[in-house]
């Protein structure tokens, strides 16, 4: 187990720098609270469990096997398609997800920090803070997709 410090961003695509080749993610989601899921990243899947919080979470991983992850995949009604770059900045990794699908369109960074009140700068690209905004969960996302939301 390790105690997971991550905030969550909208970012402005256009003003993203050059991202390096990313990975496909999929992910199936079976729970809320605790979130329970299963995830593809490219050719290693993980079943991961996580507690409740905003910034501050427990989080729980284990690397399972590709082949019976893909069946687990098949039993989520929930599940989310992303491709993810990661950009590292002031010693901190930045992880850039760009949605596929019912969320195309939507462009969110996250950062995992090494404490809660750790101060760092911001990059351009970032827009807007959203790690308290419970609509860019993923297991929400799931439930009420980006392109459902009013422009």
């Amino acid at each position: 187990m390790k105690r997971e410090i991550e905030r969550k961003f909208l970012i402005k695509k256009n003003k993203l720098p050059h991202l390096p080749k990313g990975k496909t993610l999929i992910t199936g989601y079976f729970c809320e609270k605790p979130e329970i899921r299963v995830r593809t990243e490219g050719n290693r899947s993980f079943l991961t469990l996580k507690t409740p919080g905003l910034v501050s979470r427990d989080e729980f991983e284990y690397e399972i096997c590709l082949r019976e992850a893909r069946k687990i995949l098949h039993l989520s009604s929930a599940k989310i398609e992303k491709n993810r770059s990661c950009l590292k900045i002031d010693g901190l990794v930045w992880q850039i997800d760009l949605y596929k699908g019912a969320n195309k369109g939507l462009a969110l960074a996250e950062v995992e920090l090494p404490k809660e009140n750790h101060k760092f700068k911001k990059p351009l690209w970032v827009e807007l803070e959203v790690t308290d905004d419970l609509r860019f969960r993923n297991y929400n996302l799931t439930k009420h997709p980006f392109s459902s939301w009013p422009k």
